[in-house]
């Protein structure tokens, strides 16, 4: 029999839960009886899993009911979504204690009059490090970094604009020598990364590429870095499985410490939503190995780590 991945559709699966019903209602909700099984897709990044399960359909009818056009601000949360996973994944799999943070800012006289003028600042800035990472025999430079902006209005005509910039880079240069070869008029910030700290790489990186409404974010990174590549188990969670720990959180423990050894869900990062147009249910999470302090509960930025529905 045909089978078909909700993969490309997960756009629809922007509904939560129902907090205040049974949870046998809440199992009802998720309509699993058209899902073959639930398919698992795993990245590993360092000391980090990130985990997501969807729907394998039965039929081609569940497919074309979603393969309606999604809603425009489904599909954009979907988008930054993604797009922000990449940015958590490229650090956890390329940067550790050895490198560093640079936070990069603008004095008035220096700040560019648009994100072109940001971008070429970086590219100069990167480029005199490179120069000299060349110039004594040290390992390539890598770098990733996100350009965060702020816009608002001085009055009706007038269109002001901030930025400042995070990078993470090789720590190979003396961070003095680094902070010195910044031309924006703003002392640079620049400390060793702390893999232990705010669950590892995964806090610093998602606070500083989250989306918002009022801030533009762009970012890139150097070709030397490389993505994880994912694997994919079609075994690994049961339709029965995904409903208890889609709603249970004593079952959600229970399961990714028998499946993950070695492990520690972080409760903060685990996600369920369910579709109102096809049957299963999507469930994302991400998984620290216990030795390193990056898998405790703590608080991240003032937040408390609770079941998110």
């Amino acid at each position: 029999m045909p089978k078909y991945s909700a993969e490309d559709q997960l756009s629809f699966f922007d509904m939560p839960l129902l907090p205040l019903f049974s949870i046998e209602e809440q199992i009802d909700s998720l309509r699993m009886g058209n899902v073959s099984q639930m398919r698992a897709k795993t990245y590993k990044a360092g000391e980090m899993l990130q985990v997501s399960f969807f729907p394998i359909w039965n039929t081609l009818a569940e497919a074309k009911s979603a393969g309606r056009k999604p809603s425009r601000p489904a599909q954009q949360k979907l988008n930054d979504q993604r797009a922000q996973d990449n940015f958590i994944l490229y650090a956890n799999n390329n940067f550790s204690e050895k490198d560093l943070i640079i936070t990069l800012g603008y004095s008035n006289a220096r700040r560019p009059d648009d994100l072109e003028g940001v971008i070429r600042d970086i590219n100069n800035f990167i480029r005199k490090m490179r120069y000299r990472h060349v110039k004594r025999n040290l390992p390539e430079l890598r770098h990733l970094y996100c350009i965060e902006g702020t816009k608002y209005y001085i009055d009706q005509n007038d269109l002001d604009a901030k930025f400042h910039i995070h990078i993470l880079i090789s720590g190979d240069m003396d961070r003095d020598e680094i902070e010195k070869l910044w031309d924006g008029g703003a002392y640079p910030q620049t400390r060793r990364l702390d893999p232990y700290e705010r669950r590892g790489l995964t806090g610093l990186s998602a606070y500083i590429s989250k989306a918002k409404d009022d801030r533009m974010r762009r970012w890139s990174h150097s070709r030397n870095l490389k993505l994880p590549e994912p694997t994919t188990a079609d075994r690994k969670l049961s339709k029965a499985q995904a409903k208890k720990i889609a709603v249970d959180i004593e079952a959600a423990r229970a399961w990714f410490a028998k499946t993950y050894k070695g492990y520690e869900l972080d409760e903060e990062s685990l996600c369920v939503k369910r579709s109102e147009y096809v049957a299963g249910v999507y469930i994302r999470a991400r998984l620290y190995k216990k030795h390193s302090a990056a898998a405790s509960p703590v608080r991240e930025f003032g937040r408390r780590t609770r079941w998110k529905k």
